[in-house]
């Protein structure tokens, strides 16, 4: 009798062959890679402790209007940046975003803004917002306020700040499927009720679209595991699409089989500070990397082609070889469907050439897939 695909997957995973749920190979990311970009940061720290305890520093210089200011730069910032994947989408770089949000301004702001009129220490309430409290236990607030400013709301930092618990780390608040209210949801906490108390649902949807404008991911790459992010739909990716190559279909020579899956393939070009891939594949000198999506959501399809790509990089430790660097996993709530998404290296020409000048290393992993299946087939 006949095995069901189902089966075949199963016995495949369990003899090891399939990666994308075994933790020992693949790391699922949940928050973007913001905890691989502040580890980052703590290698690289800012001029924070050269901010004394109960002075302001030297650097500070007030800007009575601060608001106006950030809000006009954060338009300006997000405007440059178009996502061609989504063209009804855009974000604003890491690095310019920390251009505009600085601690001088931040500062400025804390003394403007009415909410925080009754604060004494208007510096360590400033040091709290942009870098987080100093035991570690409170991450920062600087993306809320540039997300308040943004949506003309920025009187509302303090009841956010400290009633609602809301702060960097519960960003982004995804909009809960099929909800007229347009409710938004937080992974950490749920719910956070005075943001959701908004009377316009059009307050909390744009509240939501500029949660994913400072939320871009950090891609990383770390040895050991391969780094497989888990995004939605409102998640916009941090580059810069330079062309889409072409639409393309591998297949196998042995029975017809389809090896690998449609697909449409761009050249990109990621934002300075969104990505560390260390001394990791071959670099690009212009920066280039080939970013693949797949047009098949069939998680057992890209499970099958993630994980030969996985046994290659694994079993062929070779300089001229064009690795994976990550892959991205974007779920529809609505739909319930995945569409998922690989990273590599830019190969000259196209992916196709990446595939035919790996053909072979290729070919033995997936006659090795092709194999087992076909033995569980007669049991």
């Amino acid at each position: 009798m006949a095995a069901k695909p189902q089966e075949v997957f199963r016995l495949l995973f369990q003899q090891g062959k399939l990666v994308l749920d075994n933790p020992q190979k693949v790391t699922h990311i949940h928050d973007r890679g913001e905890s691989f970009r502040l580890k980052s940061e703590q290698r690289n720290p800012p001029s924070r402790r050269a901010i004394g305890a109960s002075k302001r520093p030297e650097e500070f210089r007030f800007e009575h209007d601060v608001i106006r200011i950030i809000a006009e730069e954060l338009d300006e910032a997000a405007a440059m940046v178009p996502d061609l994947l989504e063209p009804d989408k855009d974000f604003i770089p890491r690095l310019t975003f920390e251009q505009i949000m600085t601690h001088s301004r931040v500062l400025s702001a804390v003394h403007v803004l009415k909410c925080f009129k009754g604060v004494q220490d208007k510096d360590q309430l400033a040091r709290e917002i942009r870098f987080g409290s100093a035991d570690g236990s409170k991450s920062p607030c600087v993306k809320l306020l540039a997300i308040l400013i943004g949506i003309d709301r920025a009187e509302d930092m303090s009841i956010h700040m400290w009633t609602d618990e809301l702060r960097d780390s519960c960003l982004p608040l995804r909009k809960v499927p099929n909800d007229r209210r347009r409710t938004l949801q937080c992974r950490k906490h749920k719910e956070h009720r005075l943001l959701n108390s908004y009377r316009r649902p059009e307050d909390r949807n744009r509240f939501s679209q500029w949660t994913y404008s400072m939320c871009s991911p950090f891609i990383k790459w770390e040895h050991g595991t391969h780094q497989h992010y888990l995004l939605d739909t409102g998640d916009v990716f941090p580059m810069e699409v330079m062309a889409k190559v072409e639409e393309e279909e591998r297949k196998s020579d042995s029975g017809g089989n389809s090896y690998g899956c449609f697909s449409e393939v761009y050249k990109v070009k990621i934002h300075e500070g969104h990505s560390d891939f260390g001394v990791h594949g071959i670099r690009h000198p212009q920066g280039y990397f080939a970013l693949k999506k797949l047009t098949s959501h069939s998680r057992d399809s890209f499970n099958l082609e993630l994980s030969s790509l996985v046994s290659t990089a694994q079993n062929y430790q070779k300089k001229h070889i064009i690795q994976l660097l990550a892959t991205f996993e974007v779920k529809n709530a609505a739909t319930r469907e995945s569409t998922f998404y690989l990273l590599f290296d830019w190969a000259d020409g196209t992916l196709n050439k990446f595939w035919q000048s790996n053909e072979a290393l290729f070919a033995k992993l997936f006659v090795m897939f092709i194999t087992t299946a076909n033995q569980l087939y007669d049991i």
